[in-house]
C-alpha cells in the first residue's frame, strides 16, 4: 500500500508553502490548495530519497489532517524493506548472506530510482522473515 506523509500549507504570499512535520527538510510550495497534497507529495519523495541514499532514518509517517497525497508505489516498497530490515535488527551485508546475494544486488534495492523486481523484493522480504503484500483500489 503506498504510503502517505501529513503536510502543512501554510498561506505565503499568493501561494502555500508547504511543510512535512515527520521530515522536516521538506519545503514546497503551491499554487492552490489542490495543488498542495501532489507538491507536497513530490517534496516527501525526494526527502526520502536524499535519506534512503545515505541511508539515515526514515520516520513512519504520523497522522495528520492533511495527507499528501499516495507515493510512488516502488518507493513505497523500498521504504517498507528499509523499515522490516532496521525492525528485524538486520544489516544490508546481513541481508545479503541471508539471500546469498552480492552486496550491490542489495544495496541496489535501496536506491530510491533503481527499477527494482518484485520477485527480488519478494525474496528479501522472505529472508526477513515478511511477506510482500499488495492491494488495487478504485481511484
Amino acid at each position: 500500500m503506498p504510503l502517505q506523509y501529513p503536510f502543512v500549507a501554510t498561506p505565503d504570499g499568493d501561494g502555500f508553502l508547504i511543510t512535512c512535520p515527520d521530515l522536516p527538510e521538506v519545503t514546497s510550495d503551491a499554487d492552490t490548495l489542490d495543488d498542495a497534497a501532489a507538491r507536497a507529495a513530490d517534496a516527501i519523495e525526494e526527502a526520502i530519497a536524499g535519506r534512503m541514499a545515505s541511508f539515515e532514518d526514515i520516520p513512519r509517517p504520523s497522522a495528520g489532517a492533511d495527507m499528501c497525497d499516495p507515493l510512488d508505489p516502488y518507493l513505497s516498497i523500498k521504504v517498507s524493506l528499509f523499515w522490516t530490515l532496521h525492525d528485524r535488527q538486520e544489516t544490508r551485508a546481513g541481508l545479503a548472506r541471508l539471500l546469498g546475494w552480492h552486496r550491490n544486488s542489495v544495496d541496489r534495492l535501496f536506491m530510491p530510482r533503481h527499477a527494482t523486481k518484485l520477485d527480488q523484493f519478494s525474496a528479501a522480504f522472505s529472508a526477513l522473515g515478511a511477506r510482500l503484500d499488495f492491494e488495487v483500489r478504485p481511484g
